[in-house]
């Protein structure tokens, strides 16, 4: 692990890697167990008012089936790993937040003549998010899935070509 150093034997150093590994799982796992609660709460509550949602979407099983299944399609198509999560991760957050910005920057332009101020503020923080947003899209391009999946298929595709014919290796 690149950036953990811990004094002492090689195997405290493993205790302190495997802490530091069940401490971040721990994290993760709540993070995404809170985000499955707010999803469960917040889908059926607001997408049939604007008619995107099926019947369904009003039981809890079948939408914790779609959701799962979507993260497991998200963890396989990343392969599971951070670094290839990273972009991803923070250009989806970014824009989340970018668009509860505006929504409460239109919200309070819209309120009154009193709240406009205010509501200035917003699309100030609003621009300084685009900006973020913009600026780490083209930075780390990972997080643009399109890319990333003719990437990757591109790359699968060299590694598993067949082998050279009558050599019995595979090219590099």
């Amino acid at each position: 692990m690149a950036g953990l150093s811990v004094p002492g034997p090689p195997p405290a150093r493993e205790h302190v890697r495997t802490v530091y590994d069940f401490t971040t799982i721990a994290i993760l796992w709540f993070a995404g167990a809170s985000a499955m609660a707010g999803l469960l709460n917040l889908i059926p509550r607001y997408l049939p008012r604007f008619g995107m949602a099926p019947h369904w979407v009003v039981y809890r099983r079948p939408l914790v089936l779609v959701l799962f299944a979507i993260a497991v399609v998200v963890t396989l198509f990343f392969d599971a790993r951070v670094e290839a999560q990273a972009g991803a991760y923070a250009t989806g957050v970014l824009a989340l937040i970018l668009s509860a910005a505006v929504a409460v920057a239109l919200a309070l332009w819209r309120e009154s003549r009193a709240t406009r101020a205010i509501s200035l503020y917003f699309w100030l923080v609003s621009g300084v998010f685009l900006f973020t947003l913009i600026d780490n899209v083209i930075e780390r391009p990972d997080g643009n899935h399109h890319r990333q999946l003719l990437y990757r298929r591109r790359a699968r595709l060299q590694q598993h070509e067949p082998l050279a014919a009558g050599y019995g290796t595979a090219r590099c």
